[in-house]
């Protein structure tokens, strides 16, 4: 893979967002409501230009094009829709859903394909799925019962999400290009 340092980026603008959610009570929602989607929107630029640096790459190319596109849309969406934080946590928690979504359907892709994937990769794709899934399904149930400990897992969810594109791209940065 070529230029992982662009997904290491968006992986950290991913992180920041899930920070600022966990410390929106401290920062203050009116900040949160700003600098939350600028690192969305931030973090899918950085994914796009990662996907345009790996356009020969079948598999890693459609799929990192998706990625850019679902976090810079998520953005902007949190950015004018939401009016309320149990809006705003519903807008996550589908996230979080989709983006399981996204990473097990990639996984399964990658089984059908005529192209190796190592099974590190895959196993990281499937896990990230499962746990997408799953976290987001708790946040849902979290968010009828606290809105306050919603913001709290969202942000931990968010975070995680963010750790997750680092710690590919560290790994797709030290294997070889036919790798992913």
């Amino acid at each position: 893979m070529n230029k992982s340092i662009y997904l290491t980026f968006s992986g950290i603008a991913v992180m920041l967002a899930g920070i600022a959610l966990i410390f929106s009570a401290d920062i203050g929602i009116s900040t949160s409501k700003i600098i939350v989607p600028l690192f969305f929107i931030v973090g899918g630029f950085l994914a796009y230009l990662f996907a345009q640096a790996n356009k020969q790459h079948p598999l890693a190319f459609p799929y990192h094009s998706a990625q850019a596109g679902g976090l810079t849309l998520f953005g902007m969406l949190i950015a004018f829709i939401p009016q309320s934080l149990s809006e705003f946590l519903d807008f996550v928690s589908y996230f979080m859903m989709a983006y399981g979504l996204i990473e097990i359907i990639y996984a399964f892709s990658a089984l059908t394909s005529n192209h190796q994937l190592k099974k590190e990769i895959l196993m990281s794709r499937f896990l990230a799925g499962f746990f997408g899934l799953i976290g987001s399904f708790i946040l849902l149930i979290t968010n009828l019962t606290n809105e306050s400990n919603g913001i709290i897992l969202a942000g931990l969810l968010v975070t995680l999400g963010g750790c997750a594109f680092v710690a590919f791209s560290v790994f797709i940065k030290s294997k070889d290009k036919s790798s992913v």
